[in-house]
């Protein structure tokens, strides 16, 4: 159930940053609109990593685990990242049909704009994981025992 609510989380934010910004034309309207949307991309898809990989978190120490999150949002925001370089490259001329629509969808600003975009990946996986780990985690830690509690 946790991780539907993840994957639910990040579709919400797909649709948002997708179509609905699309259809009101939000990027051109709100000047940080793209930074915002990757920094809740960043969160909500390390939100979904940390669902996903629960068991090995709690296996790990907090800093593999911060890892484990970071690294695997990362992972997504550079996959990103090429496919709006790609389809800037590829599709930048399509005028209609399936190749114009991924064009819309994924098409990117210059070197700035892609780091800017991976720095806010990684800090809303950061502020995932602030929340996320110290919880998790401490339920993974089994309880001492009265006596070893007094050591």
């Amino acid at each position: 159930m946790k991780l539907i609510r993840a994957a639910s989380a990040v579709a919400l934010v797909f649709l948002v940053g997708t179509v609905f910004s699309g259809q009101w034309e939000w990027y051109a309207r709100y000047t940080h609109f793209d930074t915002l949307m990757h920094l809740l991309g960043g969160f909500v898809i390390a939100w979904f990593v940390a669902e996903l990989l629960e068991h090995d978190v709690r296996k790990v120490t907090v800093y593999g685990a911060l890892g484990l999150i970071v690294g695997a949002t990362a992972l997504v925001g550079i996959a990103w990242e090429l496919a709006e370089y790609g389809s800037g490259l590829l599709f930048a001329d399509a005028e209609s049909g399936l190749l114009n629509l991924f064009y819309r969808y994924f098409h990117g600003g210059d070197l700035g704009d892609t780091l800017l975009d991976l720095i806010a990946d990684i800090l809303g996986a950061l502020a995932l994981s602030a929340l996320y780990l110290p919880t998790r985690r401490a339920r993974a830690t089994p309880p001492q025992s009265a006596e070893a509690a007094h050591t």
